[in-house]
């Protein structure tokens, strides 16, 4: 089975037990957006409406949990 990119990293980051990504959607990344919901990855996706709310959100479910969550721009 042949995977894109975006499928390689979904299935990387749900490997590595990441449960969240987190970040804010524009014009250049919605593909790769598509694919945290891509059925190999099933990832969910926080969207955020600035920057800083997308390391916020990481830094405080560290801080409660121990995990970490992915931050994609």
């Amino acid at each position: 089975m042949q995977l894109t990119v975006g499928q390689f990293i979904g299935k990387a980051l749900k490997a590595y037990g990441v449960p969240y990504v987190t970040g804010l959607p524009g014009y250049g990344n919605w593909s790769m957006i598509d694919t945290f919901n891509d059925p190999l990855s099933r990832l969910r996706y926080i969207q955020v409406t600035h920057d800083q709310s997308v390391v916020h959100i990481a830094d405080v479910y560290y801080g409660f949990t121990g995990q970490p969550i992915a931050t994609w721009p």
